[in-house]
């Protein structure tokens, strides 16, 4: 029995729509798999049923080596993360090639890459025919100390569709025209350049897998490019964060996480959280919350 949620006449409209999906597009469809991406979609995911797929695998780099340069405290990174497997070109290939197959014919994708391996990334793009959109950078502080270099501060998120795709684009899902910062710049337009500044999410003494995203990257992707029922997918599911950002934006979701320690950890929290439970304001609310949000980070 689906549990009912509290409503005032405020957010009635959005309530009705969120319980319309629920009720009509098989929600229960829902399927989070423990093992490896590239079998399991072969198995679990069919041929052009995805709309919107964010994938951030492993960067080859050997990520679980890293404690001591970013001061994380290893009692609470849960055991068995995956590296990515010697040959990147062909593991690349071959997970991208699933992302590929399972995408509907106007869906879309993001990856998110450092720029050790981006290469082979890019090389998997052009040989499997997919057209790279826009190639974003996301601005991120490491937080490390370098004497003989630039410090690195950004990762690589590109956006990628199928050749000729129509994909769906939401360009005013955040803010409208009519919105303005301080100086009287559109808000709209600093949203939609292609240099994001989301600041990283501290979780000090929080359990968690080795890398996690925020959450607020992962819901811009999702409020962009695609609409609410559609299915998202995440091949490397991590720390669920994507798998949690659809859900709460009234997104259904499929996805793989390979690490059984993250699976089993993440699993049950993402089965109790609320399906839509951020499309319960009305689309006004969100914008202006989103406006605020925006003014915090581009005047403190």
């Amino acid at each position: 029995m689906q549990k009912k949620t509290k409503k005032s006449p405020s957010n009635l409209a959005a309530y009705k729509k969120v319980m319309k999906i629920i009720n009509n597009s098989g929600l229960n469809e829902n399927l989070i798999f423990n093992q490896d991406c590239i079998e399991g979609a072969k198995k679990y995911i069919a041929d052009e049923s995805v709309n919107l797929i964010i994938c951030d695998p492993p960067f080859g780099i050997k990520e679980s080596t890293f404690g001591s340069q970013y001061a994380r405290d290893s009692g609470n990174i849960l055991a068995g993360y995956k590296e990515a497997p010697p040959e990147y070109s062909k593991f690349s290939y071959d997970w991208m090639e699933q992302c590929k197959r399972t995408l509907k014919k106007n869906g879309s994708m993001y990856i998110v890459s450092g720029f050790t391996n981006l290469a082979h990334i890019l090389n998997a793009i052009k040989a499997l025919d997919l057209k790279l959109v826009n190639h974003l950078i996301w601005k991120y502080n490491f937080g490390v100390y370098t004497t003989r270099k630039y410090v690195t501060a950004h990762y690589h998120l590109l956006y990628i569709t199928k050749q000729k795709a129509k994909p769906t684009f939401n360009n005013t899902c955040r803010f409208n025209l009519s919105q303005k910062d301080n100086k009287g710049g559109s808000l709209l337009d600093q949203d939609m350049e292609s240099v994001w500044d989301i600041p990283r999410e501290f979780h000090k003494n929080t359990i968690k897998n080795l890398n996690k995203l925020p959450a607020a990257l992962i819901q811009k992707m999702i409020q962009y490019s695609s609409n609410e029922g559609d299915l998202v997918c995440d091949f490397f599911l991590g720390n669920f964060t994507t798998a949690f950002a659809a859900k709460s934006l009234g997104r259904k979701f499929s996805g793989f996480e390979i690490n059984p320690a993250a699976y089993n950890y993440f699993i049950e929290q993402y089965n109790e959280a609320e399906f839509g439970d951020r499309l319960f304001n009305s689309e006004e609310d969100i914008r202006i919350k989103n406006w605020k949000i925006l003014q915090d980070q581009l005047f403190t």
